[in-house]
């Protein structure tokens, strides 16, 4: 990697949260498209920092540029990163933002979007694992819960969900009996 990385500053991933990724190069001037995951409480043409995950752990990069596109992307341009040769090194990257975005948040509202990366707990099974992405399905919303090489799929139910704990990153669920069962 080209990009100059200040060792100093790289950040521990449990103060952030996922946000999104970086999928290609935008043009010729060090352009690159974020796409956001969707329905996170973010203004993200207000954000003067992203959190980029990189061989060296999460990395400040400050934003010079940002273009909305649609509704979950953005053009951005990062200043330590301006030119299409270093910009291709950032493909492929996740793109972090503090966990502070969510402070002041009610325990009760979150999105889907929201709960990626936090642990997951059953009142009856205990630790079941962390959530590493969602399932948006016509018939309802999944949330993919993996601990070790063990994965799970529970539906994303309000009435499932005890407790949401944001500054600590914890979900407690109450699971309908036989449900964990389905996912081995």
């Amino acid at each position: 990697m080209d990009i100059e990385i200040d060792y100093l500053y790289s950040m521990n991933k449990e103060d952030y949260f996922l946000a999104g990724h970086i999928p290609k190069i935008i043009g010729f001037r060090g352009e690159v498209l974020i796409i956001f995951n969707p329905g996170l409480p973010v203004d993200y043409q207000e954000l003067e920092t992203v959190f980029l995950d990189t061989a060296y752990g999460l990395v400040p990069f400050h934003l010079e540029n940002v273009e909305l596109n649609n509704r979950n992307g953005a053009i951005v341009m990062f200043t330590d990163a301006n030119s299409e040769e270093k910009a291709k090194e950032l493909i492929g990257m996740d793109v972090y933002l503090p966990s502070s975005l969510y402070s002041g948040i009610p325990e009760d509202e979150y999105t889907a979007a929201m709960l990626v990366g936090y642990k997951v707990s059953d009142k009856q099974s205990g630790k079941l694992g962390v959530v590493k992405g969602v399932m948006d399905l016509p018939e309802q919303t999944l949330l993919e819960i993996k601990d070790g090489a063990k994965e799970y799929l529970i539906p994303l139910v309000r009435e499932m969900i005890v407790k949401v704990d944001h500054r600590k990153k914890n979900i407690l669920v109450d699971l309908p009996e036989g449900l964990i069962s389905l996912n081995d």
